[in-house]
């Protein structure tokens, strides 16, 4: 087994224990507050940890393997966090910051849809319809430090400092900060992010499963990722009295991605036993950011508030979204009489003629000549989107009934899928974006998300109106999302104890009325067990 290279402690300079050095350690970065001295705790301590599944913290917390968790679960409140039904990550972070659903602020997935237009671009903060919680408190005078929320723009307002997309799972943009010279100075520091630059050989989080892969290089450079996030946090933790700090960890995130297999030993790809896998990886990922989570605490102080919290789960990586547009033209054609067949071919003719002589993208002239057809999101759930008359430019299906009437037969037809080899039902829940999330925005999203069974892979699927469709194993990533995470909260005149479910949205609100501030027009509640 290839060794795990060297952790370092937050930023490391090998001069400073040369022999003989004279140099120094190096000063605190700019724009941190350089020259403040310790004051008031900061009111708020928030800190995320990225997709940590909720079984292994509450597994690990039991086994006393997270031993700062469990104290201020001990002393606090643990609840679970619904996420927007169907959705992953994007949606999840999106809906944490405005604290209104994904039909408000209109993301998605890290592609967005364009009303008017077939195209999906990548996504960028112009498309975002609703504003983060910490606009609200900036304005109202709260001081505020956030380092590294996911999927959130660089705010144009904040009443503090913001590092974004610095060390995240899945980036929106090249690091950026305000104050600007910030980002300068921490990469100066710490350097770029080490597992998560698409384009680059730092992309680890990006490949789908390989046998042969250095999984102890991959876990030491999320445990130095933990050490240097820690270090950066805690010096702004303790160079002013802010209102709210905020940092979130990715690493659990990345881990969950690519370790599963080593944790889960029922899935396929688990490595034979005696075979020399770091089996116990995830586990020493989740301990590393136990123990940041530990000093952060004791630098935050015992007058601080404090919510842990998660945005969605992890397990085993199974989906069809590889057999789903197959199976949606074999649906289409089923429905359709022989001169919509006879077009039907035509414009497949067409597209393919376009592709090869002129070099069309053929893919948005397919999506206009289809009553529907599939939009690229996440594992968890395949995306589909009708073709409706006056929101897309070649509608096809008439609003009102008409669309309703597709729906509901699209939507029986997805249900009796199957596994040809088990007969087991290959979805599990078909949601409608317009009746489970309010707002709008729905022609951001697509109209139904088709949430997989993920028991076990899916190589092929079969009903009576489609046939057998089958398609090449796409090798994913082992580990995928599930929905819903969970937070711990514990702080003065928060008593210890169980919380019912609450949404992903309800944070914020939650933080809001911890600071003596309401945040106004969301669709988040304050959580009632974390009330001062």
């Amino acid at each position: 087994m290839v060794p795990a290279p060297a952790r370092q402690v937050g930023w490391h300079n090998p001069l400073v224990e040369a022999p003989g050095s004279t140099a120094h350690p190096p000063a605190p970065v700019a724009g941190l507050g350089a020259g403040l001295t310790m004051g008031i705790e900061p009111k708020v301590l928030m800190i995320g940890f990225d997709a940590a599944e909720h079984q292994l913290v509450d597994q690990w917390m039991r086994e006393g393997e997270l031993p700062h968790l469990r104290s201020l679960r001990e002393r606090g409140v643990l609840g679970r966090l619904q996420s927007p039904t169907g959705m992953g990550d994007d949606a999840a972070w999106a809906s944490f910051y405005t604290a209104v659903s994904p039909a408000k602020h209109g993301r998605y997935f890290y592609h967005s849809i364009l009303p008017g237009s077939y195209r999906l671009p990548f996504w960028n903060d112009s498309h975002l319809r609703a504003e983060p919680f910490w606009d609200t408190l900036s304005r109202r005078g709260k001081r505020i430090a956030l380092i590294d929320v996911p999927k959130s723009p660089l705010s144009a307002s904040i009443n503090g400092l913001q590092l974004a997309d610095w060390r995240v799972h899945g980036r929106d943009h090249l690091p950026c900060s305000h104050p600007p010279e910030l980002v300068h100075e921490v990469l100066a520091r710490f350097g770029d992010d080490m597992t998560d630059r698409l384009g680059t050989e730092h992309a680890l989080c990006g490949h789908g499963y390989r046998q042969h892969y250095d999984y102890p290089g991959f876990v030491g450079k999320l445990l130095q990722g933990i050490d240097d996030k820690l270090a950066l946090g805690l010096e702004l933790l303790k160079r002013e009295p802010w209102d709210l700090f905020l940092v979130v960890f990715k690493e659990a995130h990345c881990a969950g991605h690519k370790l599963w297999h080593l944790h889960d030993a029922a899935h396929r790809s688990h490595p034979p036993q005696g075979s020399g896998s770091d089996a116990d990886a995830m586990q020493r990922v989740y301990k590393a950011l136990d123990a940041a989570l530990g000093e952060l605490l004791m630098q935050a102080g015992p007058q601080t508030s404090v919510i842990v919290f998660s945005d969605l789960g992890m397990a085993g990586n199974f989906t069809a979204n590889h057999l789903l547009d197959r199976i949606l033209q074999r649906l289409e054609w089923a429905q359709s009489n022989w001169i919509e067949r006879c077009q039907w071919v035509w414009n497949r003719f067409k597209q393919s003629l376009g592709t090869r002589l002129l070099g069309k993208d053929g893919t948005n002239f397919e999506r206009r000549t289809r009553r529907y057809f599939d939009v690229i999101h996440g594992e968890q759930a395949g995306a589909v989107r009708f073709n409706v008359i006056g929101r897309d430019p070649k509608g096809l299906i008439a609003p009102g009934a008409p669309l309703q009437a597709q729906i509901e037969w699209l939507s029986a037809a997805l249900m009796e899928l199957e596994d040809p080899a088990s007969g087991r039902k290959l979805v599990s829940d078909i949601v409608r974006t317009d009746q489970a999330f309010a707002g709008d925005h729905h022609d951001r999203l697509p109209d139904l998300l088709v949430v997989w069974d993920r028991c076990a892979p899916i190589f092929a699927a079969r009903s009576p109106r489609t046939g057998t469709v089958s398609a090449p194993d796409p090798e994913l990533r082992t580990g995928g999302h599930v929905s819903d995470g969970w937070f711990v909260a514990a702080g003065p005149g928060i008593s210890a104890g169980d919380a019912a479910t609450v949404s992903l949205m309800d944070l914020a609100p939650s933080v809001a009325m911890l600071l003596g501030e309401s945040l106004g027009e969301v669709d988040g509640r304050p959580v009632p067990e974390i009330r001062p």
